[in-house]
């Protein structure tokens, strides 16, 4: 068993990632006039989508889902498992 060990650098990082994620937009609102950019991404056992927005000349998250692969899904070919992670990018 691997013991957690909690170190004080540890502590320095988490802070340091924290105040980044606090103070530079990470996430963006919906913008129905945005040009948008669905990317998708499909593993062996899980897939990704990822949807942004242009701001100006700068791109933003606005969402993000990925889920893994129930045990049907597991079986498909890797063309099929590409067409769902589409499918289900404008699904969500």
């Amino acid at each position: 068993m691997t013991i957690w060990n909690w170190i004080t650098n540890c502590q320095d990082v988490f802070d340091v990632l924290k105040g980044t994620f606090v103070t530079i937009l990470v996430l963006a609102h919906w913008d129905p006039e945005a040009p948008i950019i669905v990317e998708t991404n499909t593993l062996d056992y899980a897939l990704v989508t990822i949807l942004s927005i242009y701001v100006k000349r700068d791109i933003y998250l606005v969402a993000f889902y990925s889920r893994m692969f129930n045990q049907a899904e597991l079986n498909y070919d890797i063309h099929d498992k590409e067409l769902l992670t589409i499918y289900e990018a404008f699904r969500k």
